[in-house]
């Protein structure tokens, strides 16, 4: 957990979804387009929680190395948007939508396996602003690791 304001803020593990885009501007440089989805729940302290859908937009420059191997690893890095929408019923009266600021980082390795198909193992980081909802003010930043599996199919 983490201390803000003298309280422990915690967070649940979740799983969710994301769908995404990587262009490649050339064998080793790349723009990636990310959107995910997850449904956390926060608790501050012992009595406020707020449980949300949380949609993350992300724009990352990523670079990749050895473009003509059959395992390509990348570094990639960049800067999202977090929306956190509390679903009211299962949160403390008076949450509201926020919009926060994250940087993200990340790497990984696309494994290929066709022309067409990859599969990608990645870790991401996400630091992050708290979200308080307006349950309380949080001034604090954290880390939230992010593994992803995914199967990555490539349009040319």
């Amino acid at each position: 957990a983490t201390q803000a304001n003298s309280e422990a803020v915690s967070t649940t593990n979740v799983a969710g979804f994301q769908a995404g885009l990587r262009y490649h501007l050339t064998d080793h440089h790349a723009l990636e387009f990310r959107y995910s989805f997850a449904m956390p729940l926060q608790n501050y302290g012992l009595t406020l929680r707020a449980t949300s859908h949380v949609n993350t937009f992300s724009i990352d420059y990523a670079y990749t190395f050895l473009s003509d191997h059959k395992i390509r690893p990348f570094l990639l890095g960049g800067y999202s948007i977090v929306h956190y929408v509390p679903v009211l019923s299962e949160s403390s009266p008076g949450a509201f939508n926020q919009v926060r600021p994250a940087y993200d980082y990340g790497l990984g390795l696309d494994w290929k396996i066709s022309n067409r198909w990859s599969v990608r193992g990645e870790y991401r980081g996400l630091i992050y602003h708290i979200p308080d909802y307006n349950l309380i003010y949080i001034a604090t930043w954290n880390h939230m690791p992010v593994p992803d599996v995914a199967l990555v199919y490539h349009f040319w």
